[in-house]
């Protein structure tokens, strides 16, 4: 049954995938928890294993793996036509095990190959929180999960009790994650009834405005998004926000994301199907 949900899938868009046992699991804790692997955000494109971005402080970041990478070989054995569930199967395991794969990297005329020792990788959504030059604050988020709201705001806090005056919110290397997560972000610099995002769809069904439901706490803050071509999907969001309502700057190069909603369908059999459903765009109309 499964297999065959499989193929009724990849007749659809390159984005819509069923989510088994396994890959729900998996997906469930990228969001809230912790795992062992190699410690990258991917994408299967056209049946080629892409490298979203490796995640800070991960094996897969220590040795150098890059976004756009693509992994051509995992273990001598080609990764062409590969499932997100594959790559699951492949690349997760226990602690302290290896696994070797092979780079295809653009401009490089051979595979590179990488032996990466699989470790536990930790969720934590941001990192920094210090000051890079006086009264400039900055932060770092590395990804949207629940709990990126409150880490947020500790780090804003403290930055604020210790004089910050403005703030550089770096999401370089955010493939992002929770729709939520990405609105309570931008609630932070936004006023009430702001428009932060919108989707619009086939049907009515799906589409959808999202506004900030209060008064964010740093509203009059000046503010400094960093982006790159590893910023993606909620990173793309709050950029977006920021930049439309005359927050704050943007700098930095062309973001990743492919704009599309996936809305995810959950079963009792701890499966779920995710399915493209609609196009983001960000408040001035823009198509993200």
């Amino acid at each position: 049954v499964f297999a065959g949900i499989h193929g009724m899938f990849r007749t659809l868009d390159p984005y819509t995938q069923f989510l088994d046992q396994e890959n729900f699991a998996y997906m469930r804790a990228q969001q809230q928890g912790s795992f062992y692997g190699i410690g990258i955000s991917f994408d299967v494109r056209n049946g080629e294993l892409l490298v979203i971005s490796p995640i800070e402080d991960s094996p897969a970041w220590k040795l150098g793996i890059r976004a756009g990478d693509v992994i051509a070989e995992i273990e001598g054995v080609s990764a062409a036509g590969i499932t997100t569930n594959d790559v699951i199967t492949k690349l997760r395991g226990e602690k302290g095990s290896t696994v070797e794969i092979g780079i295809r990297r653009k401009g490089e005329p051979e595979l590179l190959h990488f032996e990466i020792v699989r470790e536990k990788i930790e969720l934590n959504s941001v990192r920094g929180g210090f000051f890079v030059a006086p009264g400039t604050g900055y932060v770092r988020l590395i990804e949207f999960s629940s709990t990126t709201y409150d880490e947020l705001m500790e780090k804003l806090e403290f930055l604020k009790e210790h004089g910050m005056e403005r703030l550089v919110l770096d999401l370089r290397f955010n493939g992002g994650g929770l729709l939520s997560a990405a609105e309570q972000v931008s609630s932070v610099f936004l006023r009430k009834d702001q428009l932060i995002v919108s989707t619009r769809g086939r049907t009515p069904g799906n589409e959808m405005t999202l506004k900030s439901r209060r008064n964010g706490e740093f509203t009059d803050l000046p503010v400094i998004v960093l982006v790159n071509d590893s910023s993606a999907s909620a990173s793309e969001i709050v950029a977006g926000a920021i930049q439309d309502h005359d927050r704050g700057l943007v700098l930095g190069t062309e973001t990743h994301g492919k704009g599309l909603v996936g809305s995810q369908f959950q079963t009792g059999l701890n499966t779920a199907a995710q399915i493209t459903t609609a196009q983001y765009f960000t408040p001035s109309g823009r198509y993200i």
